[in-house]
């Protein structure tokens, strides 16, 4: 039976972690489910003993006095069993996860383990172990830290408490590795197995610190509330007569809905930014405070908020998804960009990072742009104009770079040319549909007297232009 729970209460998973000293004390299923309320509280307990855990200090306390009592840091190591990863990008940085899947576990190996750990071998080999190092604690302990410093620069991860984890569990091996070679036991053959496990961690490792890395949940949030309609961009250089589909070719792609019935083109939420025409190039253009706020917002309701605006923007920055630019010898995260004639400041989303195909974004491993990789869509997805490569020697013709479906043939990806191939119906594009600017989103409370999508960034020098390509 496991001695804790998560259904404990979070200051008796304090006073356990503390009492529990040179101990490894197991906390069993954390499985966050049911109500909102009840997995947000777990979710909180989570957070609370792992950060404790990792930075080793414990929840100061007051008397009623008024006078301090000690705090209680846990003074062993946690061994945490779940269905679910607990949120937040620094709180998984001070765990290592191990992913346990259906096949892994051999269960006649676990029954034989299983009979070994009643008959008391397990604990006969562990107090051996701890009475080998009661010899000489310091050196031990001085040696486990010169190894560890070693062995570090080898587990280089993404998260520097990543890299250091690693490292000490290399160093532990080492000095068990010893130890056994001085009892005649050789375990030397079993180096590479320890290795490929502390691997196959780190990798997996990796994966969990990207997927809650707040900067690539940004793009990834981003992308849905517009998909979904949570918010909407529009044109840089439109002004409020113009219809919205003569400057985006595909406004569903930017929070946009085409309303039949009025023939027209509805934004869909607040209004985050602004789009330019040569987007492809130049990138996208966010309010700040209104796309945090959105964004935020749907974070939230996945019970893993982002951080607040001021450090998300330097997430982003020094991730390379925004431009940031030195103003009076300071950093700053948002360029003065010209909108409706006024100069406002404004979050440079740059290209490679801004989804250009119905089907995925780009992220910073896969950041090839769409037209260098065709994906093909269904006939109703709005594609670019035919672009067709220059013929190679020999007169056969290269097939056109751009994915997607022409409004002529249907398929870009063959030779057959239009004029000998009935044409295939599709659904009307953005230039057919008639339809002005809504004037919902002239009235909108969003929009200000600067609010006038129109203009151009305010004096880009070339290096700028530079980064935005790149």
């Amino acid at each position: 039976t496991p001695p804790l729970g998560w259904e404990a209460t979070p200051n008796s998973l304090e006073g356990a972690a503390f009492a529990a000293k040179d101990c490894l004390l197991l906390i069993d299923d954390y499985a966050p489910t049911g109500r909102e309320r009840d997995w947000r509280e777990i979710q909180a307990k989570a957070a609370r003993l792992l950060r404790s855990q990792g930075n080793g200090v414990g929840r100061q306390r007051m008397r009623a006095d008024g006078s301090l009592a000690g705090d209680r840091p846990p003074r062993g190591s946690l061994l945490v069993t779940g269905e679910d990863l607990p949120p937040g990008h620094s709180v998984r940085a001070r765990a290592l996860f191990l992913e346990i899947r259906r096949g892994d576990v051999d269960l006649k190996r676990l029954s034989e383990a299983q009979r070994l750990s009643r008959e008391g071998v397990y604990a006969e080999a562990m107090a051996a172990w701890i009475r080998h190092l009661a010899t000489a604690p310091d050196r031990y302990r001085e040696k486990l830290r010169i190894l560890t410093e070693e062995l570090r620069p080898q587990w280089c991860a993404e998260h520097g408490r990543t890299a250091d984890a690693l490292a000490r569990l290399h160093a532990v091996w080492i000095l068990y590795r010893d130890y056994a070679a001085s009892r005649g036991v050789n375990l030397a053959g079993l180096e590479s197995v320890v290795f490929k496990a502390l691997e196959d961690v780190r990798e997996e490792q990796a994966s969990h610190q990207r997927d809650a890395d707040p900067a690539q949940r940004f793009v990834t949030l981003l992308s849905a509330a517009l998909r979904m309609g949570r918010c909407h961009l529009v044109p840089l250089e439109a002004s409020p007569r113009d219809s919205v589909d003569t400057h985006l070719a595909n406004p569903s792609m930017w929070g946009w809905e085409y309303r039949h019935t009025a023939n027209v083109w509805e934004p869909q939420g607040p209004r985050i930014g602004w789009v330019p025409a040569d987007w492809e190039t130049r990138g996208l253009y966010l309010d700040p405070p209104a796309a945090w706020n959105v964004v935020n917002r749907l974070a939230a309701e996945q019970g893993e908020p982002l951080p607040t605006e001021r450090t998300l923007w330097k997430r982003l920055a020094e991730a390379g998804l925004i431009r940031a630019a030195e103003e009076d010898g300071k950093t700053r995260y948002q360029v003065r960009v010209r909108v409706g004639g006024q100069l406002i400041r404004a979050v440079h989303l740059l290209t490679p990072y801004i989804p250009k195909s119905g089907n995925s974004g780009n992220t910073p491993e896969i950041c090839v742009q769409d037209s260098e990789k065709p994906v093909p869509t269904f006939s109703g997805v709005p594609t670019h104009e035919w672009e067709q490569a220059p013929a190679q020697e020999g007169g056969d013709e290269v097939f056109p770079l751009l994915s997607g479906n022409t409004q002529k043939s249907g398929n870009t990806l063959s030779a057959v040319q239009d004029a000998k191939t009935p044409a295939v119906p599709t659904v009307p594009t953005f230039r057919e549909i008639g339809g002005g600017w809504d004037s919902k989103c002239e009235n909108s409370p969003h929009r200000g007297g600067q609010d006038s999508p129109g203009g151009e960034e305010a004096s880009p020098d070339d290096s700028d232009r530079e980064r935005g390509r790149l």
